[in-house]
């Protein structure tokens, strides 16, 4: 997946502007891209890419996590 399809379907659901999403705002963001998950998984993903330690995951963190779990 290109970054700017990425860029496109982070950047649809950081309502706020922060350059962060939430766990809630990562699930959609997650199945604009082809990957479902309950709210549980999604947290799951937040606690394991979230680098560092926010609590919500930026944009490079949104790419590594898609780029992980797409391939695995």
């Amino acid at each position: 997946m290109r970054a700017a399809e990425l860029w496109s379907a982070f950047n649809k659901y950081d309502k706020n502007q922060s350059g962060k999403l939430d766990h809630k705002e990562l699930r959609s963001a997650l199945k604009t891209v082809g990957l479902e998950m309950d709210s549980k998984q999604s947290q799951a993903l937040l606690d394991k890419y979230d680098r560092d330690g926010s609590g919500e995951m930026e944009f490079a963190e949104f790419q590594v996590t898609v780029r992980r779990v797409s391939s695995g």
